[in-house]
C-alpha cells in the first residue's frame, strides 16, 4: 500500500510539473510503460483538472477570509467582555459566486450574525454609489416587544423601530463604518459592527 501511496505522490508532483526534468522523464517512460500506471495517471489528472475548474483557490481564500473574521469578532468579544457583541456568520462579499449564478442585483450583500440568542440577518441593496438600502430580521428575541435598531456612525445616527415580525429597514445608508444597536427599551441587547 505505501508503494501505491508513493506512486501517486510522484504522479501528482508530475502532473503539478514540481519534478525535476531528470525525474520528470523516468515517470513519463513509466506512465508509456505500463498500463496501470497510465490508468492511475489519467485518473489523478482528471481529478487535478476538475480540482482547477471548481474554483477551489477561491473558496478556499474566502473560507480563510470568513473564519479570520469570525475569530476576529471572537476575540473582540472577549476582550471587551461584552456578551451582545455579534459574530460575522456569513457574508456573501467574501464568497465566491458560482459560474452563471450573477443575482439580479450584483452589489447586494447579506450578512447573518450571532449575538448570545439573537440571529441578525441583513440585506443590503445598493440605491446610489454613496449608499444602500438595509433590511434586516432578528430571530430568537423572546420577551422584547419594543426593539429598536440604531445605526450611529462618526457623523450621523439612524434609527428603525423592528415591527412584530422584527422586521427593520434603513431606505438610505451612506456608506461608512456603523455600529448597529440592537436596543430593547433603554437597555442594549446587541451590537454589529459594519462596514458598508
Amino acid at each position: 500500500m505505501s508503494g501505491d501511496q508513493d506512486c501517486i505522490k510522484i504522479l501528482e508532483k508530475y502532473i503539478r510539473e514540481e519534478l525535476p526534468e531528470s525525474d520528470r522523464e523516468k515517470v513519463k517512460k513509466l506512465i508509456v510503460s505500463d498500463p496501470k500506471i497510465a490508468g492511475l495517471y489519467n485518473t489523478l489528472k482528471t481529478l487535478e483538472d476538475e480540482k482547477d475548474a471548481s474554483g477551489w483557490p477561491q473558496i478556499r481564500d474566502s473560507a480563510l477570509n470568513l473564519s479570520t473574521r469570525l475569530f476576529d469578532d471572537f476575540r473582540k468579544k472577549n476582550l471587551k467582555n461584552e456578551v451582545d457583541y455579534g459574530v460575522t456568520v456569513f457574508d456573501s462579499k467574501v464568497l465566491p459566486l458560482p459560474d452563471g449564478g450573477r443575482p439580479a442585483i450584483i452589489d447586494a450583500r447579506r450578512l447573518k450574525y450571532i449575538i448570545g440568542r439573537i440571529r441578525l440577518e441583513l440585506s443590503l441593496y445598493p440605491v446610489s454609489a454613496a449608499s444602500y438600502e438595509i433590511v434586516g430580521q432578528m430571530s430568537g428575541l423572546t420577551d422584547c416587544p419594543a426593539v429598536r435598531v440604531v445605526l450611529k456612525s462618526n457623523k450621523a445616527t439612524l434609527t428603525a423601530i423592528a415591527d412584530q415580525f422584527h422586521l427593520f429597514r434603513f431606505s438610505r445608508v451612506p456608506v461608512r463604518k456603523y455600529s448597529l444597536l440592537i436596543m430593547n427599551e433603554n437597555k442594549r441587547i446587541g451590537l454589529v459592527k459594519l462596514d458598508i
